[in-house]
């Protein structure tokens, strides 16, 4: 009996193989879903990890006025410092293909093909500069538009220009990438930085024993830094990140690595959902065959048995073909997620522990989640299998039905409604799709906007920083030119602010701004705007707040200007998205730093009624005509570079939210088709009464569509009400953990994504419903009625 049985249970998985067919699908899609996240999450981790480890990053970095034998002479002898690199850092612009001037970051070493410390990858090309060439850093090609053997002409900050020839192309990922930021990194010799009239000024550390215990090696550069200003060494800065030896990227891919570990399994559980209702389809055409065989002596316990062993066949199909198909699209999508913040993916195999747990879960999940069908299938009683009727759960009342909707209308209403759990299981999965969708888009749209609009207190069209020396050369400038129509100028400096109960120094800017601003209009979150009235008063950007908790309004902070110490209050913190900034007035910033050592930044606003890309190059334009007129330019930024630049930082998360949005919606819409092709297939015998009585092809067509239709509407309901709450959880989240500021939430935002999805729906609706209605309806009334 038990052999038989196991023979029946695998001859009626082939009888029912269209529905066999399409379970199997089903399946497959979720695993493939499940498996690209899953692995996705783990080869992203893993990459992030070994690349840095793989650098050798520094405990700290110290920029200084020079590096000398005096002063390698003093960090070989001292005893924290396990070893020690001598570079160079220097800011200046260069001029890309299109002749536009992008910010350049001129680094040097003694030969980037050995460095030990924040250690380089050759890409192409040479390994290490000659005297007159330069290496580029792969991301920064996109922003300067050259490769190898074209030259970079750069400007020196003395106004000066030499050409650079490109010999090498490298991968840094120390630095922030290159697109993100606007900024060409080039990489030089010491003879090249000689011959230019710079020299090496950078000196990065590792420490002893634990090189990244932050505590440690703020206490150990401290100690450093003082031996080295007793010795007559002016420290510029010192570098040391909130969580030395981790790669910055992490952070980044935190939300998106965390979105990859929850979806996958929501991907997984949908599929075997749908699988379970096809199973159950199955299922309940057997009903007879189980009486009979329970008559003959056939246990529950067997039959169950049989049908879970014919069940796992097919599973472990796919599990086994869904293993390799996950681990391809997994490295296609790790590639071009990582690619954002300029990694490679090097390490492609995902670990065998992964596909261990990968074969275990797709292997035991979908039959835990079926057997529930099966045994409540197989325990029905012989009476009840051979004469027993089934009901049909009308699920609305009559009265209702005849009051509200049409016939037809009616009809695919009951039809939604014959198989309880199908409906509920479809409706569940197009919901949760649903309320995904939404919520991501919302959110991303919300946090575009929030950058948008704070940088949008900056009223400038066009800005530029220059030293102090040619303020009369451009002012007149600006005056003649008639497509300027305001400018401002403001200055820039830099205060190191001593951290309560640390003895770590952080630099932070200042930015100067004139009486009466016009342009910059403050969001104001606590306290008052700047006062020419009051002395040594601040105000503060949120983002320094919140990187000093322990300093709130009215507080006193301690800042060393120039090597001048000074206690300033907090007058008032705004929303600043742009960093942690200080400011302050004009006449302050006079007090504590000569007007010769500070920078100026003009803000321009233009006089045109151009828009677009016209409007972008009377921009270019104006910075010529500046250059042109022997203007020394150091940076300079449009708004709308501002705002891209910005918003870059936040693209790892918004590309993984699209990935996890399409792949949801996928399995959802794949289930939706699954399960119509199945109910048009238990319902050709009905579909062939109803030719018999006049019914056209079109009629046909209609009401399995409407079905379909009532389902997605239903679900896109579902979809709007709770998607409320989950869309005030997700702008929490990016407001705490992302942008550490509050985000704005317009209702416009809410109905366009709503909108969105329904659009969304009725496209998924009509593709699930279109092939098993035409076939449906092309079938003749003979072929419908003898249909088994």
């Amino acid at each position: 009996m038990s052999w038989r049985l196991y023979k029946m249970a695998f001859r009626d998985l082939f009888n029912n193989r269209k529905k066999s067919i399409l379970a199997l699908f089903a399946i497959l899609v979720g695993m493939i879903a499940f498996g690209t996240m899953l692995f996705s999450n783990e080869l992203i981790t893993n990459e992030i990890l070994a690349t840095h480890t793989a650098i050798n990053p520094s405990s700290a970095t110290l920029n200084v006025n020079k590096v000398d034998a005096q002063l390698i002479d003093l960090t070989e002898n001292f005893d924290a410092i396990a070893d020690y690199e001598v570079k160079s850092f220097h800011q200046m612009r260069g001029q890309n293909r299109k002749g536009n001037w992008k910010t350049v970051e001129l680094f040097s070493a003694e030969d980037f093909g050995e460095i030990g410390i924040n250690k380089v990858v050759p890409m192409e090309g040479k390994k290490h500069p000659k005297s007159g060439e330069m290496l580029i850093e792969r991301d920064a090609k996109v922003v300067a538009d050259k490769g190898l053997g074209d030259h970079l002409t750069i400007q020196l900050p003395n106004k000066q220009k030499k050409q650079l020839k490109i010999t090498g192309v490298i991968n840094d990922i120390s630095v922030h990438p290159a697109t993100m930021h606007n900024t060409i990194y080039a990489y030089v010799s010491p003879e090249t930085l000689k011959s230019i009239g710079l020299a090496q000024n950078r000196i990065e550390i590792k420490l002893t024993g634990d090189a990244y215990d932050r505590d440690r090696i703020v206490s150990v550069s401290n100690e450093y830094l003082q031996l080295l200003e007793q010795n007559g060494y002016q420290i510029k800065n010192i570098l040391i990140e909130d969580t030395p030896g981790v790669s910055m990227h992490l952070e980044e891919y935190k939300t998106a690595l965390f979105l990859f570990r929850t979806f996958s399994f929501v991907a997984l559980a949908f599929s075997c959902l749908i699988m379970s209702s096809l199973i159950t389809s199955i299922l309940s055409q057997l009903v007879k065959q189980m009486g009979i065989l329970k008559s003959f002596g056939a246990e529950t316990r067997q039959i169950v048995g049989a049908y879970l062993s014919m069940l796992f066949l097919p599973i472990a199909a796919a599990s086994l073909v869904s293993l390799p198909l996950s681990q391809m699209l997994a490295q296609f999508v790790s590639e071009r997620l990582l690619r954002i913040s300029n990694i490679s993916l090097t390490h492609s195999a995902v670990p065998i522990g992964f596909s261990i747990l990968f074969l275990g879960l797709t292997l035991a999940l979908p039959i835990c989640i079926a057997y529930p069908s099966i045994a409540k299938g197989t325990k029905i009683t012989i009476y009840q299998a051979l004469y027993g009727s089934s009901s049909i759960n009308q699920g609305l009342s009559s009265s209702f039905m005849k009051n509200m909707f049409t016939r037809p209308t009616r009809l695919s209403v009951r039809n939604a409604f014959r198989k309880k759990s199908r409906l509920v299981m479809n409706v569940l999965t197009l919901t949760i799709s649903g309320i995904c969708f939404i919520t991501v888009l919302v959110a991303m749209l919300s946090v575009q906007s929030t950058l948008t609009k704070n940088l949008e207190i900056f009223k400038y069209e066009y800005r530029f920083l220059t030293s102090s020396t040619g303020e009369k050369a451009v002012k007149e400038t600006l005056k003649s030119m008639e497509s300027i129509k305001h400018y401002e100028r403001w200055s820039s400096a830099s205060g190191k602010y001593h951290e309560k109960g640390t003895d770590q120094d952080k630099s932070y800017p200042i930015v100067a701004l004139p009486k009466n601003s016009t342009f910059l209009q403050p969001e104001i979150m606590k306290g008052t705007w700047l006062s020419n009235t009051k002395a040594n008063q601040i105000v503060v950007s949120h983002e320094f707040i919140n990187q000093h908790p322990e300093l709130q309004l009215g507080d006193k902070v301690p800042l060393t200007i120039q090597g001048k110490k000074a206690n300033f209050t907090i007058g008032g913190i705004i929303k600043d998205l742009t960093g942690a900034t200080i400011y302050l007035s004009q006449q302050t910033l006079d007090h504590f730093l000569p007007i010769k050592k500070q920078q100026y930044i003009y803000q321009t606003t233009i006089n045109s009624d151009l828009k677009g890309r016209q409007r972008v190059k009377l921009l270019h334009q104006v910075e010529e005509k500046l250059l042109d007129n022997g203007i020394s330019i150091l940076q300079s930024e449009t708004k709308n570079e501002a705002i891209s630049i910005l918003s870059s930082h936040f693209m790892p998360t918004f590309q993984t939210l699209l990935i996890v949005i399409l792949m949801i919606t996928i399995v959802s819409g794949f289930g939706l088709a699954s399960t119509t092709n199945i109910q048009t297939l238990e319902r050709v015998k009905e579909i062939g009464i109803m030719k018999s009585f006049g019914a056209s092809k079109k009629q046909i067509l209609k009401l399995i569509a409407a079905e379909n239709l009532f389902i997605t509407l239903v679900s896109w309901g579902a979809s709007a009400i709770l998607s409320l709450p989950a869309i005030f959880l997700a702008i929490n989240y990016f407001s705490q953990v992302t942008l550490n500021a509050p985000i704005e939430l317009s209702p416009l935002y809410i109905v366009i994504s709503t909108l969105l999805w329904l659009l969304m729906l009725l496209v998924i609706s009509k593709r699930a419903s279109n092939k098993p209605a035409k076939n449906a309806a092309k079938m003749s009334i003979k072929a419908c009625l003898i249909t088994e």
